[in-house]
């Protein structure tokens, strides 16, 4: 069990399940985000914070984000409308405050990357080889 069903807050339908999460699009969304091997848009390589490596897909990094707020126990605020919009503002503030910090380097486990989705992230990696992520 994954410990993501069910919610605490009576006015939400519900937390999805982590695998819910890894089809979560947003509204318009749906024909540009692929985690398919077509990460890669034509942007130039040296624009890369990572050069030598492939763009990870927004699809990607929206699942990975999703999974990370899943695992956060906030404040609720009575104006929010759900859990999600609540991590999701929890999260905004924090990175606010995150971006006032001085400028350093953000360390990156290099060995491996998806194929599919472009995640830079070896933990990432099921023993099968496939993406933890995006399945490729």
């Amino acid at each position: 069990a994954n410990g993501l069903v069910g919610s605490s807050n009576p006015r939400s339908s519900g937390t999805p399940r982590e695998t819910d999460w890894q089809d979560f699009q947003e509204p318009g969304d749906l024909a540009s985000s692929s985690a398919g091997p077509s990460v890669a848009s034509g942007t130039s390589e040296e624009l890369l914070l990572r050069p030598g490596f492939r763009p990870t897909s927004d699809c990607s990094k929206r699942t990975h984000l999703l999974q990370t707020l899943a695992s956060w126990n906030v404040r609720s605020k009575p104006i929010v409308c759900c859990e999600f919009h609540c991590l999701v503002e929890d999260a905004r503030c924090l990175l606010k405050k995150m971006h006032r910090f001085p400028c350093s380097p953000v360390p990156c486990d290099l060995r491996w990357q998806c194929g599919g989705c472009g995640i830079l992230d070896a933990h990432m990696q099921l023993e099968d080889g496939c993406c933890f992520l995006c399945g490729w």
